[in-house]
């Protein structure tokens, strides 16, 4: 009985201390909270001064702000399959010019094997002709 007692009072400090600590924790985030509430009206006042001081010229009214980001949304989801298909090609593209330059540099080995093949032709072709002509003499 005393150990469960013991143990209670244990399990109660430990809660109290839990206790303690998020108060600190949840006083840390109101704090934060307050900060960020703080610079959000701070930079709104900077926002709005700013949209006076351009004395209404290019200056958008709060419904055309809404507006203008509705219809900018709507381009970016218009354009998001264009996108892709010009991802695609240029992907495409990379691959062909990358397997252009394959192609090309085995056609120049090639080349290169083609004339030693040939100059080799022409030594044993010269040195055929010397020895037939050693040969008849």
């Amino acid at each position: 009985m005393k150990k469960r007692v013991s143990t209670s009072e244990k399990a109660v400090k430990r809660i109290e201390k839990e206790k303690a600590s998020h108060g600190e924790k949840l006083a840390e985030l109101e704090s934060e909270i307050e900060e960020y509430e703080e610079k959000e009206a701070e930079l709104q006042k900077e926002y709005d001064d700013l949209k006076q001081s351009q004395n209404g010229a290019g200056a958008l009214t709060e419904e055309q702000e809404v507006e203008y980001e509705k219809i900018r949304d709507a381009a970016a989801v218009a354009s998001a399959g264009p996108r892709r298909e010009l991802q695609s090609a240029v992907r495409a593209l990379e691959s062909a010019r990358a397997k252009a330059a394959r192609f090309s540099e085995e056609r120049k080995e090639l080349e290169g094997k083609k004339e030693d093949a040939e100059r080799s032709v022409a030594e044993l072709s010269d040195r055929k002709k010397t020895l037939e002509k050693v040969s008849r003499d």
